[in-house]
């Protein structure tokens, strides 16, 4: 069963992440894995609002303004003009023949989703709701 990401939980990974990637060098190459297709173009979208000096992209989503296709993505690497991040949909960009398995640094989503829950149990347990 794929469950579909509020925009709550978008919001807060995008912050999360983005604010691990503020330092890396021009033509850094990130991705995130294990991205639902329902839930890449919200991710893709607000990780492009909150890292203007990166191209992100939703790797084989058919969307014309925020898809990119495993050949475009490693053109795009390969050219190092700018700092890249795919958002990868569960079984796009991963196996044997794909050159961006080994070149980007790799996030898993369930990795940043338990460092949202982390922040949501701050929060929550110093207002004193969680009690």
């Amino acid at each position: 069963m794929i469950l579909e990401l509020s925009d709550l939980i978008i919001e807060e990974a995008s912050k999360i992440f983005s604010s691990e990637l503020q330092s890396v060098s021009k033509g850094h190459c990130a991705r995130i894995d294990g991205v639902s297709m329902l839930d890449a173009i919200p991710l893709t979208k607000k990780l492009r609002d909150m890292l203007p000096n990166f191209e992100v992209h939703a790797l084989g989503a058919s969307n014309i303004d925020f898809g990119v296709s495993i050949d475009k993505a490693v053109e795009l690497r390969n050219r190092k003009e700018h700092s890249l991040l795919l958002i990868c949909p569960n079984s796009e960009g991963s196996g044997d023949n794909s050159s961006l398995d080994n070149s980007f640094d790799r996030t898993q989503l369930r990795d940043l989703l338990r460092n949202v829950a982390a922040n949501f149990e701050d929060v929550l347990g110093g207002s004193g709701i969680s009690r």
